[in-house]
């Protein structure tokens, strides 16, 4: 297929009628999409003449990997001879910049990304989160980019239908030119045909628009045999239980025909949208031999993880384009699944609407790149008016049937009266590894406690639940069910037995009585909307807390003596301004580690960056090494931890200490290897009789001969001579590509924090750099840290470093501290509160702080 560049065509004219969707090279559906056999992926598609992608910068490394597969095929293919789409203006979750000079930005980000000088057509991006105005502005900036030769067509992007219709309608009245181009995904499937129905398709016949893409006709995985209720999709799937299940169940009824969901579901919306989307569809296929299709047919994307899936798409394409007339999948659909749906036949999840929050802090902020500069596109010079910005959540009104630019704010709530503060607030550090819980009572702070965060079964089966592990006398092929993955609450069923077990029950160690209490919980950065709102729902519904307040853990550090910990301490008479102003908080626990901006005692939510190295892959690549070198120890993660923690440290000159450790070459034993080189230590492994625990002791060589050796084996002690596992395994925290981990280390991960951010926010934000978490307990821990900031930031900043005392509960202190804090009376929700206004209005008063009252 040659395709035109004359973008005076209309795009009906040139849009090919299948497009690959690389929505799936990403971390939403793989854990690790650069594992995806992406290039003989996109290689098939061209040599089954499937000439378009759809891409998008919010798709994790989608743009990076299509355009990395598209440089790597050979013969190269002709840049006319494919479609290239992506998006704009969606950054995160819940970020979003439709402003003009973002929106410049992302399209040449595109570019280089995609290795290509232009752009075929360009959408906004999930248009239904941001407000009319916005999505105006944004697609005049579009128009311009198209005008000068960078992109040849502009469409819009989202869920809602009427919301696209309306936005369609309101870009045509005010510019007297309508989108070229509307994406619906999720609305034309066996679940939901809401984009069929002839109202909807007549708006945007009213509009002008050229064609309407259909997407996503799996329902973003609902309609598939394995479901969405398995991770990673079970974390961020907006769709209900009910609906999950629902569409669970039509498996069972394509199974009773021997055929899968997934087969019926393609086949279904193909050929529907092929007749019912023809007149938004498309000419550029090939007419001879099918005479029976409409001159122009409805355009989809398609989705695929493997070859295998693209290779039964493409036989389901050729056979729904060959062969004319209905076929059993219609009377499949219609008269065995749409009856199953029963009421969620058609069924539409909310997206955008007057309860999301926008959390980009300040538009048009760009990262201070090549890109940028090429542009002549910077950070806004402005910096203090912007702090405000930095600090506001934007929350936008979504558009509506008739919707103009010019709208007016959201409906005021009615007013509600300040909590009164409870006597007793229970504060709970909710941590994958281990919860920090304790309380504060009458304005004082009690001691917290540590606990393990799971339920463990030992060799015996015999079941501990949280803080009874401290009774489990053997740990050998213990087995550990945590409720938290990932930094996040998932299963609440196991999390909920812990904390009926340790704080609700009749025996619980810490009893507390819910309803005569406030909690205050921590929670990771950019946590996940769906996740906060479970949480929400249990804190009130079936805890019934009196009082609640949800903040970010990082964040609650601000609320220390933070100049304390550099030496150099408040006064008495300024000691209690806490929050403190300005600080880098960096958090490696057990999940992740998260760098995380705090401006008077609230996270820069834009500037947030995440490392997905923390405790647990530390302790996981430290058993595959022992098992791999030693004996296997992959069953026994406790005693594997346990040894890190002890045994391992930061090396302040890697190559040294590698060299150092190097034995040598085959048959070689070099002295210093011999000696141990200062780095070898001998571990003494726990037998579970005399020695519950580990013991580490130096390494001397005299216990290492034959003799000494037979003597350790006859007294039963089992010793493990650790080298360079000591410090190879912390090093993964500065440079995970070691182990093939595509993301930077965690002084790069700063770097890229401070890049989004006002350049004159980066002297306070380097002066104060707070290390907390398990992970900063390795020794040269903060020495290296600070060592490696220092080489990426002006020589004119001063780079400050340190670790509180005690960095397990630094995080539990703080957020103490705010409980007894006056603002606190501000932040907190109480369930009359709650049961009035509902959880969205409770996520929108979290999310935007002292600012909500």
């Amino acid at each position: 297929m040659d395709i035109q560049r004359a973008a005076s065509r209309p795009l009906s004219e040139v849009l090919p009628p299948l497009i690959l969707g690389t929505a799936t090279f990403n971390h939403q559906y793989h854990h690790d999409p650069s594992q995806m056999p992406y290039v003989d992926i996109v290689r098939r598609a061209l040599d089954h003449n499937i000439a378009a992608f759809d891409t998008s910068p919010y798709y994790g490394p989608s743009e990076l990997l299509l355009g990395d597969a598209l440089r790597r095929i050979e013969p190269a293919p002709a840049r006319d001879s494919y479609f290239l789409i992506t998006k704009a203006g969606r950054i995160a979750g819940d970020e979003f910049d439709y402003s003009p000079a973002w929106v410049r930005y992302s399209v040449f980000r595109s570019l280089e990304r995609l290795g290509t000088d232009r752009l075929d057509l360009v959408y906004m991006h999930d248009v239904e989160f941001v407000s009319p105005a916005e999505v105006l502005g944004a697609v005049n900036e579009l128009r311009r980019l198209r005008d000068q030769g960078v992109i040849r067509y502009v469409g819009i992007s989202g869920y809602p239908v009427r919301t696209l219709a309306s936005l369609a309608e309101m870009i045509l009245r005010e510019t007297s030119e309508p989108v070229d181009a509307v994406l619906s995904y999720g609305h034309f499937c066996v679940q939901n045909a809401q984009l069929g129905r002839a109202e909807i398709l007549e708006r945007f016949a009213s509009a002008g628009v050229d064609c309407v893409l259909n997407a996503s006709m799996l329902n973003m995985g609902l309609l598939t045999s394995r479901g969405v209720n398995s991770l990673p999709m079970a974390a961020w799937h907006p769709a209900p239980q009910e609906l999950r299940k629902a569409c669970h169940d039509l498996a069972a009824i394509a199974d009773a025909e021997n055929r899968h969901l997934e087969e019926v579901a393609i086949r279904w919306s193909l050929r529907n949208w092929m007749y019912q989307g023809s007149k938004f569809g498309t000419g550029c296929y090939k007419r001879e031999g099918n005479e029976h299709l409409p001159v122009r047919i409805g355009a989809s994307v398609m989705g695929v993880s493997t070859v295998d899936q693209l290779e039964e798409t493409w036989q389901l394409w050729k056979s729904v384009t060959s062969e004319p007339g209905q076929d059993a999948t219609n009377v499949l659909v219609e008269e065995r699944m749409w009856p199953s749906l029963g009421d969620w036949k058609d069924y539409a999840w909310e997206s955008g609407g007057p309860s999301f929050i926008n959390t980009r802090r300040v538009m048009g902020m760009v990262p201070n790149d090549d890109i940028a500069k090429r542009l002549h596109v910077t950070a806004r010079d402005e910096q203090s008016s912007n702090l405000e910005n930095l600090l506001s959540p934007r929350r936008q009104p979504a558009a509506t049937d008739g919707c103009s630019i010019f709208m007016a704010g959201g409906r005021k709530s009615k007013s509600t009266a300040s909590p009164a503060k409870p006597k007793n607030t229970f504060v709970l550090d909710n941590g994958a590894s281990t919860l920090k819980a304790g309380f504060v009572r009458d304005g004082q702070i009690g001691q917290p406690r540590i606990i393990p965060n799971c339920i463990a079964r030992d060799r015996n089966r015999k079941v501990y639940v949280a803080s009874e592990l401290e009774k489990c006398t053997d740990f050998g092929e213990i087995q550990f069910r945590r409720p938290v993955e990932k930094g996040f609450i998932v299963n609440w069923e196991v999390q909920s037995e812990i904390w009926d077990y340790e704080f609700f029950g009749s025996k619980a160690p810490s009893p507390c009585n819910p309803s005569e209490t406030r909690l205050v919980l921590a929670e990771p950065p950019n946590g996940l909307p769906v996740l906060q709102a479970n949480c929400d729902q249990i804190v009130f519904e079936e805890y019934g807390f009196e009082s609640y307040y949800r903040g970010v853990g990082p964040a609650f550090n601000a609320y220390h003596d933070v100049q304390s910990l550099f030496r150099t301490p408040l006064d008495a008479a300024t000691a209690a301004n806490i929050p403190a102003e300005i600080l880098l908080v960096i958090d490696s626990g057990y999940s992740h580690t998260t760098v995380t901006p705090v401006f008077q005692g609230r996270p820069l939510h834009s500037a947030v960056r995440r490392l997905d190295v923390g405790g647990k892959l530390l302790t996981n690549y430290m058993a595959r090494q022992i098992s791999l070198r030693h004996f296997d120890v992959r069953n026994d993660p406790h005693i594997v931890n346990e040894m890190k923690e002890l045994s391992c440290f930061v090396s302040l000159d890697f190559k040294r200490d590698l060299e150092r450790s190097w034995k040598g070459t085959r048959g070689q034993r070099r002295p210093e290897y011999e000696s141990g080189g200062g780095i070898a230590k001998d571990y003494i492994l726990p037998d579970f009789h005399k020695n519950l625990k580990g013991s580490l002791r130096d390494y001397d060589p005299a216990n290492h001969t034959k003799a000494q050796k037979l003597a350790a084996v006859q007294a039963d002690d089992d010793v493990l001579t650790l080298r360079n596992e000591r410090f190879t395994i912390p090093e993964m925290v500065f440079n995970p590509s070691d182990i093939g981990l595509r993301q930077p280390g965690i002084a790069e991960l700063i770097h890229q924090s401070l890049q989004d951010l006002p350049v004159g926010l980066w002297p306070g934000l380097l002066a104060n750099m707070v290390v907390v978490g398990g992970n900063s307990l390795f020794h040269g821990f903060i020495q290296r840290l600070q060592k490696e900031v220092v080489q990426r930031v002006p020589d004119d900043c001063v780079v400050r470093v340190a670790r509180p005392a005690d960095p397990l509960t630094s995080t539990w202190a703080g957020a103490a501290n705010l409980a007894s804090h006056a603002e606190m009376e501000r932040l907190a929700v109480t369930k009359q509160q709650y049961e009035e206004h509902g959880q969205a209005w409770v996520a929108r008063r979290f999310a935007m702080g002292p600012d909500a009252s």
